[in-house]
C-alpha cells in the first residue's frame, strides 16, 4: 500500500510541466554526450569487451528512451521509440565514416534490446499505477 502511494506521488511530480523542461534539457545533454562518446577515437570505458560494449549500447538507448518518456509524456510511445532508433542508427552511420571507429548491426541489435527493456519497464509501471489508482479509489468509496 505504501509503495502504491509513493509511486503515485512520483508519477505526479514527474508529470508536472515545469519538471518536463528539466528532462528535455537532460535529453539534449545525453544526446550530445552519447554522440561525442560514440565518435571519440578512444572512448573512456572501465572494461572493454564485446559484451560490455553491447551493454553500453543497450543502457544508452534505454536511458535515452526513459528520459524522452519523461520529457515528452504526451507523445506516443512508438514515436519516442522510433526517434531513439533513428538516433542510434545515425550514430552507427557516423561511426562508419570514421577511420578509427566501426559500426555493426550487433550494435543496432543491442540498441533495440535497450528499447525493449524500456518498453517492458514502462508497461509494468503503467500497470502498477493503474492498479494503485483503482485501489485508492476503492478505498475512498468504502
Amino acid at each position: 500500500m505504501m509503495f502504491n502511494s509513493v509511486l503515485l506521488k512520483i508519477a505526479n511530480i514527474v508529470s508536472h510541466p515545469s519538471v518536463r523542461w528539466i528532462f528535455r534539457i537532460l535529453l539534449l545533454m545525453l544526446g550530445v554526450i552519447f554522440l561525442v562518446l560514440a565518435t571519440m577515437q578512444s572512448a573512456p570505458t572501465l572494461i572493454y569487451s564485446p559484451i560490455a560494449d553491447k551493454i553500453q549500447h543497450a543502457f544508452a538507448m534505454f536511458s535515452l528512451a526513459v528520459v524522452s518518456h519523461l520529457a515528452f509524456p504526451k507523445q506516443k510511445m512508438i514515436v519516442r521509440i522510433l526517434c531513439v532508433i533513428a538516433y542510434g542508427i545515425i550514430i552507427e552511420l557516423a561511426q562508419s565514416t570514421l577511420p578509427y571507429r566501426t559500426s555493426s548491426w550487433t550494435d543496432v541489435a543491442a540498441n533495440l534490446t535497450g528499447l525493449i527493456a524500456y518498453w517492458v519497464l514502462i508497461k509494468a509501471i503503467q500497470i502498477m499505477i493503474k492498479e494503485s489508482r483503482l485501489q485508492t479509489n476503492s478505498n475512498v468509496s468504502v
